[in-house]
C-alpha cells in the first residue's frame, strides 16, 4: 500500500489509545496514527487540524459522547470515516451508530481481523470518494472547455472543426437563438487571472448565459433569448457591473443584436464589436460573403474551374469599398486568414502558416484601411502565386528529395532527416509522394534499399548481413523479413537465383 492513511484515536482511557495505536503501527502497514484525543470537544478540534482519513472514536467519552461528536464531524467533513468502538455489546448503540453515517461498529476488546476488514473498508471508500472528487474536477474543467469552444464557434462560425449548429444542437437544452455582449476593461489589471475566474464562475449562474475565452481586456458573452424578445439590459449591467467591481476598472459595453440561426451568430458578435468600438447600433456593421469564402477555398483545392487570385481580388476589393470601415475591414481579414491558416497546416504548409500569423498578429496594428488591404493582398498574391505552380513546386521538392536520399548513407535517411534537408514537414514530404508514386515516404525508401540490396546481392560476393547493413538495416533478421515480403524470396534464394 503506498498511500498512507492518517487515523484519529478519540478515547479517554490512556491505555485504551496507547493499545490502537500499537495494534495499528506494529500490525496495519499502510496506516499511521497522527493524533489523539481524550474528550468530544478535543476530537472536534484535533480532526479540524490534522483531517485525518480514519477517526476510531468511543462512544462513551466525557463532555460529548461519541455519537454526537461522529455526527458533528460528519456534518461538517462527511467524507470521514468513522469506525465507532464501545465496551457494550447493544442494539440501539449499533443502530444509533449506522444511523448518523459511521463506517462500522467494534466492541472491545477489538478483534483484530474485525478491524481489518473496516479499515480495507475505509480505505476502499477514500479511494472511491477521491476518484469521484477527480471526476468531478474534470468534468468541471470539460464542461468549462466545452462552453468556452462552443462560445468560440458562436463568434468565428466554427472551433476545432466543429460548426457553430453542432454545439447549438448538442447542449442542453439546444440554442436555437441569442446575441453577444462584449465587456471591454479599460485598463487589464494585474490580477486577470483571479478576476477572470471570478466573473466566469458569476456568469456561469446567470440564466442562459455562456462567457468566452478573454481576448485581451475582452470578454465576449452569449447570452440566449428567443427571436423577437428584447435585450435584458438588466442582466447585461449585472455582469458589466460585476466586473467593475472585481476589476476596479472602467467597463465598456457593446451589444450586439438578437440572432435566430446558430450560422448567424457570428454577426452578432460582429455588431458588439463594433458598438463597442464606434458606438455603431447592430444594424450598421459591414458582413463580408462567405459565398465568396467557400468558392476561394475550393479553388483552392483545385476542385473547381475558379481561379483563386480572382476571387481573392473580388473579396479584398469589397473590403476596399467606402462603406466599410476599419475595424470590419480588420474583423473579415482576420477570420478569412484564420481559415487560410487551417488550410495551410492542413496542407502541411507550415512556411505558409507562419506566414499567416505574423499577419494576424499584425492586423490590429494598422490604423490605415487602405494600406492595411495593399500590404495582404501582396502578400497574399504572392503566395497565390506559389500555390498555383504547385505542381512545378512539388517536382522540384521530389528531385531535392531524390538527391538528398543518392547522396547520403541509407542508415542516415529517414523522413524526418529528409524533410529536414529540403525544408517542409515530415507530414507534407509523405503527403508529395502520395501523390507522385502512389505511395508514402518510408514504402518509397524501403522499395529504394531493396532495389540497392538486390544490385550487391547479384552484383558483389558480400555477406546477406553485410547487405543488410549497406541499405540500413541493423538487424540482418528483419532485413530478409523485408526483403522477402517485397520480393518473395529470402536475400540467399534471390542471390542464387541471378
Amino acid at each position: 500500500m503506498d498511500q498512507i492513511y492518517k487515523i484519529l484515536i478519540v478515547d479517554d482511557e490512556p491505555l485504551a489509545r496507547f493499545s490502537f495505536r500499537n495494534l495499528i503501527e506494529t500490525r496495519f502497514p499502510g496506516f499511521v496514527v497522527s493524533g489523539e484525543a481524550g474528550t468530544g470537544p478535543e476530537g472536534l478540534e484535533i480532526f479540524s487540524r490534522i483531517r485525518p482519513d480514519i477517526v476510531m472514536m468511543d462512544i462513551q467519552i466525557p463532555d460529548l459522547n461519541g455519537l454526537e461528536t461522529s455526527r458533528l464531524i460528519l456534518e461538517r467533513h462527511p467524507e470521514a470515516q468513522i469506525i465507532v468502538l464501545s465496551a457494550y455489546d447493544q442494539f440501539e448503540y449499533v443502530q444509533d451508530a449506522i444511523n448518523h453515517g459511521v463506517l462500522g461498529y467494534l466492541l472491545k476488546p477489538v478483534q483484530e481481523k474485525k478491524l481489518a476488514r473496516l479499515l480495507d473498508l475505509a480505505v476502499q471508500r477514500i479511494i472511491s470518494q477521491r476518484e469521484t472528487l477527480r471526476d468531478l474536477d474534470q468534468l468541471k474543467t470539460y464542461r468549462q472547455i466545452a462552453e468556452s469552444d462552443m462560445v468560440s464557434s458562436f463568434i468565428y462560425g466554427s472551433c476545432g472543426g466543429l460548426s457553430a449548429g453542432f454545439y447549438a444542437d448538442h447542449l442542453k437544452p439546444s440554442v436555437k437563438s441569442g446575441f453577444f455582449v462584449l465587456f471591454r476593461l479599460d485598463e487589464i489589471p494585474t490580477q486577470m487571472s483571479r478576476i477572470s475566474t471570478d466573473i466566469s464562475d458569476f456568469i456561469k449562474h446567470l440564466p442562459g448565459c455562456s462567457a468566452g475565452r478573454w481576448m485581451g481586456g475582452i470578454l465576449p458573452v452569449f447570452i440566449k433569448r428567443e427571436t423577437g424578445a428584447e435585450i435584458d439590459e438588466v442582466l447585461v449591467e449585472s455582469i458589466a457591473h460585476r466586473l467593475q467591481i472585481l476589476s476596479s476598472r472602467t467597463v465598456l459595453t457593446g451589444i450586439g443584436s438578437i440572432k435566430s440561426n446558430p450560422a448567424e451568430f457570428p454577426l452578432s458578435y460582429r455588431q458588439a464589436m463594433n458598438a463597442l468600438e464606434t458606438g455603431q447600433s447592430p444594424g450598421q456593421v459591414f458582413e463580408y460573403s462567405r459565398e465568396l469564402e467557400d468558392r476561394f477555398f475550393t479553388a483552392l483545392k483545385s476542385t473547381s474551374p475558379d481561379n483563386p487570385v480572382e476571387i481573392l481580388d473580388q473579396f479584398l476589393r469589397r473590403l476596399s469599398e467606402p462603406d466599410v470601415i476599419l475595424r470590419d475591414c480588420q474583423t473579415a481579414l482576420t477570420e478569412f486568414l484564420i481559415q487560410l491558416r487551417r488550410f495551410m497546416e492542413d496542407q502541411g504548409d507550415m512556411q505558409g502558416s507562419l506566414l499567416i500569423a505574423n499577419m494576424l498578429r499584425d492586423i490590429p496594428l494598422q490604423e490605415d484601411r487602405l494600406e492595411l488591404l495593399s500590404w495582404i493582398a501582396q502578400s497574399l498574391m504572392d503566395y497565390m502565386e506559389l500555390q498555383q505552380n504547385s505542381h512545378a513546386v512539388e517536382d522540384l521538392q521530389i528531385r531535392k528529395i531524390l538527391k538528398y536520399i543518392d547522396l547520403n548513407d541509407f542508415n542516415e535517411v529517414s523522413l524526418e532527416t529528409t524533410a529536414r534537408s529540403v525544408g517542409l514537414t515530415p507530414q507534407y514530404v509523405s503527403k508529395i509522394f502520395k501523390d507522385k508514386y502512389k505511395m508514402n515516404f518510408l514504402e518509397y525508401l524501403i522499395s529504394r534499399r531493396m532495389e540497392f540490396a538486390c544490385r550487391l546481392l547479384k552484383e558483389s560476393d558480400m555477406t546477406v548481413r553485410k547487405i543488410a547493413g549497406e541499405a540500413g538495416y541493423g538487424d540482418v533478421n528483419y532485413f530478409s523479413k523485408v526483403f522477402k515480403k517485397q520480393k518473395g524470396m529470402s536475400p540467399r534464394e534471390y542471390r542464387q537465383s541471378n
